[in-house]
């Protein structure tokens, strides 16, 4: 049965959140193509994400990148235009999904230690929505007039995420159980270079309530899931076509360096760990050599913007390599 589009709704809070996803889901790998990640870390406060997005800058028609989303609190704030931790936004949506599910919402005893969790409705928080109405009913009374005009409000006209682990992703990211990924069997790179590692690639999966979204489960750790994401068909009509004489498919997105940059946005909440270390070096190193004429990897599509969640201190670690590398990297890069 299809589900409404009345968009990802709000988290439970951070104290109730471990009796929806455990967190012990953050560090198990749950597939053959995903790495063992300690130490992965998420904003999960509104507020936080909300101040994340804001000095991000999202801009008019913004494709946005979204690696390692955990439970999507980036997500919820880049779709909000950083207005998730709106009480009246927040109180709202709520309403929407508890009007629309509280027949299928859990009854917890009232002496009960947990609550109890549905597994087989989405948002399996939903009995936290009980009293959203009351909730919107009082915050419209207090902030009467003082609604956001939401034409100042920028938001990403896509964003693809790329969360390896099932265990989030599934209940995180309204992700169909009927529908069927869309495969991209005819992708360059794979078919001339990667025939025989194909079996990695797990197609774009469209999030159910929110038209915004396509989810894969490839590892971003795996050099090509980038590339992977920008050029599938799927997401291809959501980034502005560059050169239409190029052939049909990704070539006619890419840019040189010196073109405009694209509104392009590669966003990654990092884990405290050495694998952590080794992608950010990676990632930045490779624009080496763009500016000359020889791009690489996402660089093919121009000046792609970075913006890292990590720890304070992989960002010194990172900012004297930025330091070292800044004479032939023109790119913008956001900690």
């Amino acid at each position: 049965m299809p589900k409404p589009k009345l968009g990802l709704p709000p988290l439970p809070p951070r104290s109730t959140l471990p009796h929806y996803i455990p967190n012990k889901s953050f560090c198990i790998n749950s597939g053959t193509q995903e790495r063992d990640y300690p130490g992965r870390a998420g904003i999960v406060n509104p507020r936080l994400a909300d101040e994340f997005v804001r000095a991000l800058g999202v801009r008019d028609g913004e494709f946005v990148l979204e690696m390692y989303p955990g439970v999507g609190g980036i997500t919820r704030a880049l779709l909000s235009g950083g207005r998730s931790a709106s009480p009246l936004l927040q109180a709202r949506q709520k309403a929407a999904w508890w009007n629309e599910l509280k027949d299928q919402a859990p009854e917890t005893p009232a002496n009960a230690r947990k609550p109890v969790v549905p597994k087989d409705v989405f948002p399996n928080w939903i009995e936290t929505f009980k009293n959203a109405e009351a909730e919107v009913a009082a915050l419209e009374e207090e902030h009467k007039g003082e609604e956001e005009d939401e034409a100042k409000v920028t938001k990403p006209k896509h964003i693809v995420v790329a969360e390896p682990n099932t265990r989030i992703r599934k209940p995180c990211f309204a992700l169909d159980p009927l529908a069927q990924p869309t495969s991209h069997q005819t992708w360059e790179y794979v078919l001339a270079q990667r025939q025989h590692s194909q079996e990695w690639l797990d197609g774009i999966h469209p999030c159910s309530v929110d038209d915004r979204i396509t989810v894969t489960g490839a590892d971003p750790y795996t050099w090509e899931t980038a590339e992977y994401m920008l050029s599938h068909p799927v997401n291809q009509p959501h980034i502005p076509v560059w050169d239409p004489n190029a052939p049909p498919g990704p070539a006619q997105h890419y840019r040189n360096w010196s073109d405009p940059e694209p509104h392009i946005t590669y966003v990654a909440s990092m884990p405290l760990s050495s694998v952590s270390e080794s992608l950010i070096g990676q990632w930045l190193g490779s624009a080496v050599g763009a500016a000359d004429g020889y791009p690489t990897w996402i660089w093919r599509w121009g000046r792609v913007r970075m913006a890292f969640l990590m720890s304070r201190w992989s960002y010194d670690v990172r900012l004297l390599c930025c330091a070292s590398i800044a004479p032939r990297v023109t790119a913008d890069v956001s900690a």
